[in-house]
């Protein structure tokens, strides 16, 4: 904790000694900074290796401590960022500078942060990404090809022609909120940068997963209908009992039945599941099936199942439940749009968190998820799934 934070806070614990509600409000307000401290010297440690060298989530360590200090300039308002950015860093300066920038984040550190949430998160890195230029971006799903047909010389051939059905993803809003020491000396800016951009990429990755799977259609997930709310019941496979020990390598190789064609093109269908799932219910299966090695035993398995990888999202259950959906199979890219309208941006206010010395920074995106490989009428399509029985 900072030396005069600590100073001040004990000053105000003495003058209200002997007033039990208001020692109390010291007491959490005190706690709230040290975690606060703990927090930011967990990033730092993260940051650098045994060794002292650079391993954290930016390309370097040049750029870590760019965006540290781009954030301490941009929303902690601190004059030694301005005066190093604007000496270390002139191109994000520039930018920080100019009216056009507002508070988008520059484009150098968005990257990064977008490749972080793919690594946390799994829809975002398996769905079809589609750019949107727009508020609203119309697009096309393919449900019926069109066919060849033989002909005779001279003879017309019948017209065929696939059939398309239209679709859309609407733009979303999505915030997430953080708080970060109000007063950061110079050298924490490394640690700044890594907290701040693992903290959004975690928050963001986990609102898409959580969206994208089990979106229910309410505000609750920003009107988002996901994977498990979207699957028709043809395409869920159900186990022969209520609890995952009721799970068969035929419950799983059933549900991997149930995709079309379509779904083993391109990079082909993977699973997505907890790790807990895997390791309780998957693994013992597998193993259970022989021809497994002393050396397979002992060594680190590759996550497959039925010869197809394995995904963990923390959205899926990990624990035994009945009536429950364990696990998706599917081509997530030939099943699920993922339309990202803008870049992420930040804002930041001093007076929210002013009685704990803390800034309060709003990071948004602008997103939207569409489940269309789920199933038509009856028929499954790109995505089944496996679940306990009721």
């Amino acid at each position: 904790m900072d030396p005069q934070i600590k100073q001040q806070l004990d000053t105000l614990a003495a003058r209200i000694k002997g007033y039990p509600d208001l020692e109390a409000a010291v007491d959490q307000l005190e706690n709230q900074v040290k975690g606060l401290g703990l927090k930011l010297a967990a990033a730092h440690q993260r940051a650098y290796g045994p060794d002292g060298h650079y391993r954290g989530t930016f390309r370097n360590e040049q750029q870590a401590r760019g965006f540290g200090t781009w954030f301490m300039a941009r929303c902690a308002k601190q004059d030694w960022a301005l005066e190093r950015l604007e000496k270390d860093f002139p191109e994000v300066h520039k930018d920080f500078t100019s009216s056009d920038a507002g508070n988008l984040l520059p484009e150098e550190y968005a990257s990064t942060i977008v490749d972080l949430i793919q690594t946390y998160g799994v829809i975002e890195r398996f769905a079809l990404r589609v750019p949107m230029a727009r508020d609203t971006q119309r697009y096309s799903k393919k449900s019926a090809r069109g066919a060849a047909a033989p002909m005779d010389e001279g003879q017309s051939v019948s017209e065929t022609k696939p059939t398309l059905v239209p679709k859309a993803l609407t733009a979303k809003k999505w915030g997430y909120f953080i708080e970060v020491p109000n007063e950061v000396l110079e050298d924490a800016a490394v640690a700044i940068g890594e907290m701040v951009a693992m903290d959004i990429a975690e928050a963001f990755a986990l609102a898409s997963d959580q969206a994208g799977f089990l979106g229910d259609g309410t505000s609750s997930y920003n009107s988002i209908t996901g994977v498990l709310n979207a699957l028709i019941t043809q395409a869920i496979v159900t186990a022969g009992g209520d609890a995952w020990s009721d799970y068969t390598i035929e419950t799983f190789a059933e549900a991997v039945g149930k995709l079309t064609p379509k779904a083993f093109q391109g990079s082909g269908p993977a699973w997505f599941m907890s790790s807990q799932f895997y390791w309780t219910t998957c693994v013992p299966l597998i193993l259970g099936s022989g021809g497994v090695t002393a050396g397979e035993i002992e060594g680190q398995r590759r996550q497959l199942l039925l010869g197809f990888p394995v995904e963990f999202t923390q959205v899926l259950p990990s624990a035994t439940a009945a009536d429950q959906v364990s696990a998706v199979i599917g081509n997530l890219r030939a099943g699920v749009a993922f339309g990202d309208r803008r870049q992420i941006t930040m804002k930041s206010s001093s007076d929210f968190g002013m009685d704990r010395d803390v800034l309060a920074m709003l990071g948004t995106r602008r997103f939207d998820i569409n489940v269309h490989g789920a199933g038509q009428g009856s028929s499954p399509e790109v995505i089944a799934a496996v679940k306990t029985a009721a």
